[in-house]
């Protein structure tokens, strides 16, 4: 019945067809000190290609990994800052002092005597800040991509996010393991996070990595031309992907840029269908979805959501703060009622209020 559903719900979710060359529009809203909500402009894309636009392929995630248990080997670190680990009895490589430093052994004894074998629903390790969590979380996540596991880590910032994928490839790359790490954020987001990131004084090497893996062009805007000259016609992380059409009075629906299928901000979501250990955020794996086309539940043509890919591909789901993926979890889940007029009620909730205007929230 749960497939049934889902089919019926992905029905006439299909991603737009690929638009031919021709002529096109597509809405921009700039900002405008004269209007709080700003102003639309129209910009029009001449697209005079010649070939086959890019094929979308359907990645076929497969079926879901099933195991009952994944059971961690104890881990043994020295306590020298950027000195070498050992896994399961052997040299894994040097852990920067970019991580966490120095990690006395006693805590580390301790933290896996109260978390060693991970099993699904089961495990939860409540440690004070600065014991090392994130540490041992990508030390599993080494240790599982070694194996063949496939991870799912979840952390609460983007620059969180950045910052263990950045770590997890240097130590893939140090221990010679061949594994793929990829973020899963929003496309929104990249170029964003690129130019914060270009402006910080810090860290040069790290600087570059995130500008040169969230930073993407967009081939569209190359063919476009705007209603006023003095607008910049991309938007960085609101280009009209697949909200173009026709240029005319014709009754096609919306088409997508015949680009998109291979464009470079949809680059981490064709990887996640096919990396060993994937990074996303707390917001992202509550209400993200995934920009590429995926065969697997729900059905093909649906969007699916962060979580369902993680979920559908880990053999394990590592989340950090977790309390705070819960409470975004129970703010987001929240139905927020206005009262415009002076008495209103509820039934729902069993909430009144005799105040001039009011504000209550309550769970679905």
């Amino acid at each position: 019945m749960l497939d049934e559903l889902e089919d019926n719900a992905a029905k006439g979710q299909s991603q737009p067809k690929s638009a031919p060359p021709g002529s096109y529009v597509s809405d921009l809203r700039i900002r405008d000190p004269l209007s709080p909500s700003g102003r639309v402009v129209d910009v029009r894309y001449d697209l005079d290609y010649q070939g086959p636009p890019a094929p979308s392929v359907v990645q076929d995630l497969g079926e879901a990994p099933v195991v009952d248990e994944v059971v961690v080997p104890s881990l043994t670190w020295t306590t020298s800052r950027g000195g070498l680990m050992r896994c399961a009895g052997r040299t894994t490589g040097a852990r920067r002092s970019r991580t966490s430093g120095s990690m006395p052994v006693a805590a580390t004894a301790w933290m896996w005597a109260n978390s060693y074998a991970l099993r699904p629903g089961h495990c939860g390790s409540s440690m004070p800040t600065g014991m090392g969590k994130n540490v041992l979380s990508e030390l599993v996540a080494v240790w599982c991509a070694q194996r063949g596991r496939v991870v799912s880590l979840g952390v609460p910032q983007n620059a969180q996010v950045l910052a263990s994928v950045y770590r997890l490839r240097q130590d893939l790359a140090d221990l010679e393991i061949s594994a793929q790490v990829t973020p899963v954020l929003s496309p929104a987001s990249m170029m964003e996070l690129a130019e914060q990131t270009a402006g910080n004084p810090h860290d040069a090497d790290f600087r570059s990595w995130v500008y040169r893996e969230m930073s993407y062009s967009c081939p569209l805007t190359g063919h476009a031309t705007t209603s006023s000259v003095a607008v910049d016609a991309w938007k960085r992380g609101q280009e009209p992907c697949d909200q173009i059409k026709p240029n005319g009075p014709r009754s096609d629906k919306t088409l997508a840029c015949p680009w998109r299928g291979r464009c470079g901000k949809f680059r981490h979501h064709r990887a996640a269908a096919t990396a060993d250990i994937l990074v996303t955020n707390h917001a992202n794996f509550l209400t993200g979805h995934i920009h590429a086309p995926v065969a697997a539940r729900p059905a093909p043509g649906g969007r699916m959501t962060t979580e369902q890919l993680l979920l559908h591909r880990s053999h394990l789901v590592i989340i950090d703060e977790a309390d705070a993926l819960q409470a975004q979890a129970f703010e987001q889940a929240a139905v927020r009622c206005y009262w415009p007029r002076m008495v209103r009620s509820t039934p729902r909730y069993g909430i009144s209020t005799a105040s001039s205007g009011g504000t209550v929230t309550g769970c679905r």
